[in-house]
Parts: structure tokens; C-alpha cells; sequence
């Protein structure tokens, strides 16, 4: 005996019906907007204050050391600036708020989570090279180096690097978990048209 309706049919008509946004889906999404937005000025800002400090380095005495830490100064400044824009001003403009590009900006801002977190920890490996680079300095010209900055470098701002460098691999095998369910569900929202 055959059932009164079929299942698949009553599936597919069931996962098409039009689906508007909650309202705190939208309070989310808008809050995650304002919240790079933010990130991405401060993040200019940063890069601003580290080119005046690199510049700043360049004037006075410029010994090796002041020329290696505006070398420094300069190259993170660009980075910040470079990830920066290809990470965050996709977001900022975002505006689809249908039930299909609120998911599509989650997915979004979840992949821009996974890549961000990848150059904090680069950032952490470039300040562990720039220690060890002071070292080398230390040691091939001992006057330049200052005691007090080997010092606070290697035992303060070393061990920071290592533990941030730690969270951010966890924070981002977390970001990657999320992403692919969420790219799962994309697939299956797509698929449901």
C-alpha cells in the first residue's frame, strides 16, 4: 500500500519555502560588521603609528640598529596594511541581509577568521626573527644592542610570542571546525534552490 504523500517531495517543498532572517541573526551580523570596522581602522592606525616610528628611526645617529628596526618598523607596517584591506574591506560593505547572504557573510567573515588568525601567528614568527636577529647584532657588534632591550625581548616579548603563537593555532583549528560546517551548510542551502 502506497502512503498518502511522498517524502521527498514533501522534503524538497519544505527546505524551498522562503525564509526571512531573525532579527537577532541581523543584530549579529551587523554587530560583527561594526566590529570590523573598527578592526580595520584601528588596524591603519597601527600601521600610521609604526610608520612614524620607523621614520623616526631614521633620524638622530642611524646606527645599524636603528636602521634594522625601521627596516622592521617599515615591513610590519605594509603588512598590517596589505592584510588589512584584503581581509576586512570585503566585509565592511556587506549587504545582503537575505537568509541565503547572511549565511554567505558568515561563511565569509568565518574564512576572513581562519586567514587573520594565519597572519597573526606569521607575526609572531617575524618578531621571534627579529630577536634572534638582535642577537646576531649583539653578538657581531656588542655596543650597538643595549643590554636592557635583549633583555625585555627575550624574556618578555619571546615568551608572549610563543604563547600567542600557540592560541592562535588553537583559535584557528577552532575557525577551520567552524568553517567547514559552515561551508556545509552553505552547500546544502544552494542545493535546496
Amino acid at each position: 500500500m502506497q502512503p498518502p504523500f511522498d517524502f521527498k517531495q514533501l522534503s524538497k517543498a519544505w527546505q524551498q519555502q522562503p525564509t526571512q532572517p531573525l532579527a537577532t541573526d541581523l543584530r549579529a551580523a551587523k554587530r560583527q560588521q561594526n566590529y570590523q570596522r573598527w578592526q580595520y581602522w584601528a588596524e591603519l592606525t597601527a600601521a600610521g603609528l609604526l610608520l612614524i616610528m620607523g621614520s623616526s628611526q631614521l633620524f638622530g645617529e642611524r646606527t645599524l640598529l636603528d636602521m634594522f628596526a625601521a627596516l622592521f618598523l617599515f615591513a610590519g607596517a605594509i603588512s598590517i596594511v596589505l592584510t588589512s584591506v584584503s581581509l576586512h574591506r570585503p566585509l565592511l560593505n556587506y549587504s545582503d541581509w537575505s537568509s541565503q547572504g547572511l549565511l554567505q557573510f558568515r561563511l565569509k567573515k568565518c574564512r576572513t577568521s581562519v586567514c587573520y588568525l594565519r597572519y597573526n601567528q606569521y607575526s609572531c614568527f617575524a618578531l621571534l626573527l627579529f630577536v634572534i636577529t638582535l642577537w646576531g647584532l649583539a653578538w657581531w657588534q656588542p655596543a650597538q644592542v643595549p643590554n636592557i632591550l635583549l633583555q625585555v625581548y627575550s624574556f618578555l616579548v619571546l615568551p608572549g610570542c610563543a604563547i600567542g603563537w600557540w592560541l592562535f593555532g588553537r583559535k584557528r583549528q577552532q575557525a577551520k571546525k567552524q568553517l567547514a560546517h559552515l561551508e556545509l551548510l552553505y552547500t546544502e542551502f544552494q542545493e535546496s534552490e
